[in-house]
């Protein structure tokens, strides 16, 4: 397949969608919710080099609202212009271990904080973790903004340390929950995949971890196959039995939480999984130090998904030669697929 003779229309239909303002976050070709509202991103960032005080004061003094501390680790920044915003320590064992911590009275002749002595040594590892509250589509600019401020501030990303595997998570909610909506969604995804990685250059520490870790060829071939077409039990069964962990780089337990909170409580045991109505994109860096980086970089990777999956003819041609790919000999071991997906990414 000619890939680059097939990235026009997406970039056709971008330019379409651009607006007077032109907004540096581009919209989605289907900006409404299931119930008809404008649809919103959550968004997850991870960063480096900054106190969390520190960064609830930058938000503070960008979009007002009051800093709280909300239990153990995980701080708050509440009533602002765009919602309420919490920074959290990203590792659960730590959270709860401080706060145990800071509930028990310790002796006198302890003068040390065994508390803030743990926070401290696990901000060297893990990072603090900036989570959005829902954004509407025409507020992403606005967070663009904030990650500008934090950067500004001193906030580190990925690539600045070895030890920093940092990433960005995006929650775009779902246009529909009908299984076709799903599908061809989540069939888009699979197809750009490794263009999304290239583009992203995925750190090396971060691909060592096993939270990006992305779905098999064999689960991938059944899932594209033409002939698949299974009913909405049938696709959250088959993810399950395949994937019964948060670990991939597109995380659809959220979402089947939402669906079918029971069926996902079955299939996998982690009280972490959180019940939304939206996709969970786990993949991208956090180069938040990077001034040339900002929200748009992962939000586009991200639209050239909506935009395949909302061009159905080209995205059949898409998974039946992905579908050829995985069957080549030496499909491993060389970057040609990673080309053709890439090239059909928003610039």
């Amino acid at each position: 397949m000619d890939a680059a003779r097939h990235s026009d229309p997406l970039r056709s239909a971008m330019t379409a969608k651009q607006t007077s303002k032109n907004p540096l976050c581009k919209m989605p070709p289907r900006t409404r919710d299931t119930q008809g509202n404008t649809r919103c991103v959550g968004v997850e960032v991870e960063m480096g080099e900054l106190s969390p005080l520190s960064i609830a004061r930058v938000l503070q003094q960008t979009v007002g609202g009051d800093i709280t501390l909300q239990q153990g680790l995980c701080y708050g920044l509440v009533d602002t212009d765009l919602g309420d915003f919490f920074i959290e320590l990203d590792a659960k064992p730590i959270q709860d271990t401080v706060s145990r911590l800071r509930r028990l009275e310790l002796p006198a002749v302890i003068d040390a904080d065994p508390a803030g002595l743990i926070t401290d040594l696990a901000e060297q590892l893990v990072p603090w973790e900036l989570v959005s509250p829902p954004l509407p589509l025409d507020q992403l600019d606005a967070f663009n903004n904030l990650l500008a401020k934090l950067r500004g501030a001193g906030a580190k990303g990925t690539r600045y340390a070895s030890r920093f595997a940092f990433g960005l998570h995006l929650n775009p909610d779902v246009p529909g929950l009908d299984v076709d909506t799903l599908l061809r969604y989540f069939r888009a995804y699979l197809c750009l995949h490794d263009g999304i990685c290239a583009r992203e250059d995925i750190d090396w520490s971060r691909r060592l971890m096993p939270h990006i870790r992305h779905f098999s060829d064999a689960y991938i071939a059944k899932v594209i196959e033409p002939d698949y077409a299974p009913t909405l039990d049938q696709f959250m069964d088959d993810y399950l039995e395949a994937n019964p962990t948060r670990n991939r780089s597109l995380d659809l337990l959220p979402l089947f939480a939402h669906l079918d909170p029971d069926r996902v409580a079955r299939g996998v045991d982690d009280e972490r999984v959180k019940a939304r109505p939206a996709f969970h994109f786990r993949l991208p860096n956090c180069d938040i130090d990077n001034p040339a980086w900002g929200l748009h970089t992962p939000w586009h990777e991200w639209l050239a998904v909506e935009f395949l999956a909302e061009d159905e003819k080209r995205l059949e041609q898409m998974c039946l030669a992905y579908r050829r790919e995985l069957q080549r000999f030496g499909h491993s071991l060389d970057q040609r697929w990673q080309q053709i997906a890439r090239q059909s990414l928003l610039q």
